[in-house]
């Protein structure tokens, strides 16, 4: 708004009365917009955890998931456990769950293991706060510069791993 703001008194717009409520307006609709679609990104790992939970919910293994963030927090609700890099012992029957968009995540040595489904959360398609594909890394500069950008948004992917003897 203040670069916005100095721009609009260099070139002489700054006396049009119009002028002072157009840009205001439309940044306050820029801005609605970004919320939505990180308010969209964010139920990503909480429609994601509910999923797993009815899905999996008569599973005698354990629950694995490899994340943070609000994934964490939903998973955790559900009785699942997260994995810890040099502890944790998967046992025949236990089902590893690991976000595609999440600080942290370490790629796990499942050779005892295979991709037994792949869930896909649709977010917002053409602006992220969140995401490697567009560049935006609104929380964490590791998925790109830009705090939100536009393009197309790829949903995001949870995979499952079932470990197997």
């Amino acid at each position: 708004m203040i670069l916005l703001s100095r721009w609009r008194e260099r070139i002489g717009l700054a006396e049009i009365t119009l002028s002072r409520w157009i840009a205001p307006i439309l940044l306050g609709l820029l801005s609605l917009w970004i919320t939505w679609a990180d308010y969209r990104q964010a139920n990503t790992a909480r429609d994601a955890a509910r999923e797993f939970r009815n899905e999996f919910r008569a599973e005698l293994g354990t629950v694995w998931f490899g994340s943070h963030w609000g994934f964490q927090y939903y998973m955790e609700q559900h009785g699942a456990v997260a994995v810890e890099a040099n502890t944790s012992r998967f046992v025949a029957g236990d089902l590893v769950v690991t976000p595609t968009t999440n600080t942290g995540l370490r790629t796990l040595s499942l050779s005892r293991g295979s991709v037994s489904h792949v869930l896909e959360v649709p977010s917002s398609a053409w602006l992220a706060t969140t995401s490697h594909t567009v560049g935006a890394g609104f929380y964490w500069d590791g998925f790109g510069p830009l705090p939100f950008a536009f393009g197309r948004v790829t949903p995001e992917r949870f995979t499952i791993f079932t470990i197997s003897n």
